[in-house]
């Protein structure tokens, strides 16, 4: 059996076979098993252009980052609406799947955040989320030491994500590492 299925769930198969009669079940997905990412820089200030593939290049700590970046300056989301980036994918990510970003407060123990926003297409799919302040509708944050995961349900289907630096007014900045989305079983899938 080849193709893709246009929703997730179970597949029944009736075999026969040398006088034997059968079902085989086999759970299905209707996540892609890659995505092609569009990502740009809606507003710059610390980023270029070039810094955008290690955004998806899996090494998600500030240490594993740092060795193949030569300043990690260069990664640092500037306050507000001074570094967005926005990131267009080529399928939507269905309901059920998750979307990860990883990110380090290195510069600063507290007091640092990201803002995310989530659309398909032009129209909203879900709530933002602002780790600074604690909205944090369908996700949660965990820390390992100064490298953060931001970790959110996929409520409605999603294609677009945005990301920026809460408003912090201490002069250090959020450090972007990583983007990463997830099937509804948990497997990442491969960002192009």
């Amino acid at each position: 059996m080849t193709g893709t299925p246009a929703i997730g769930g179970t597949a029944s198969f009736a075999i026969s076979f040398g006088g034997q009669n059968c079902i085989v079940t086999v759970a299905v997905s209707n996540f892609p098993s890659a995505y092609t990412a569009t990502t740009t820089l809606v507003a710059s200030n610390h980023l270029t252009s070039a810094v955008l593939p290690y955004f998806y290049d899996n090494l998600i700590t500030y240490s594993t980052q740092n060795t193949v970046v030569s300043n990690m300056q260069t990664l640092r989301l500037h306050q507000t609406a001074s570094d967005v980036v926005k990131t267009v994918l080529n399928n939507v990510i269905p309901a059920g799947g998750k979307i990860k970003i990883r990110w380090s407060r290195f510069e600063k123990a507290t007091g640092l955040g990201l803002i995310v926003d989530f659309q398909n297409g032009v129209t909203t799919s879900q709530t933002s989320i602002n780790t600074l302040t604690g909205s944090m509708a369908n996700s949660v944050q965990t820390a390992s030491g100064s490298d953060m995961t931001i970790t959110t349900d996929v409520v409605a289907s999603t294609n677009t994500i945005t990301i920026k630096s809460s408003e912090d007014g201490i002069g250090e900045d959020p450090i972007l590492l990583e983007i990463e989305v997830y099937d509804d079983n948990g497997n990442k899938i491969p960002i192009n």
